[in-house]
């Protein structure tokens, strides 16, 4: 079963006030580097979250920087392996 997060918006775009990110399937890191991920590069990351939620290029565009970091944080998350972090 897919993992999905919601993540609501401290500043809201237009259209969107809450986010659901959708763990990443291998296709949708395609053309990325996981090393950019994990670094939470901002290219990478705007590559693959309108992949994997509800967000639009556009959207990432607008994003506060405080909300981009919340996403980005939560995204990075389903790199993790639970049973390794504990």
């Amino acid at each position: 079963m897919t993992e999905v997060k919601t993540i609501e918006l401290n500043r809201p775009l237009d259209n969107v006030t809450i986010v659901e990110i959708r763990e990443p399937k291998a296709g949708e890191l395609r053309g990325l580097k996981m090393a950019d991920i994990i670094q939470l590069d901002v290219t990478a990351m705007a590559t693959l979250l309108p992949r994997i939620s509800n967000l639009s290029a556009r959207d990432m565009e607008n994003l506060s920087t405080a909300d981009l970091t919340k996403l980005f944080t939560e995204t990075l998350s389903f790199f993790v392996d639970s049973s390794q972090a504990e």
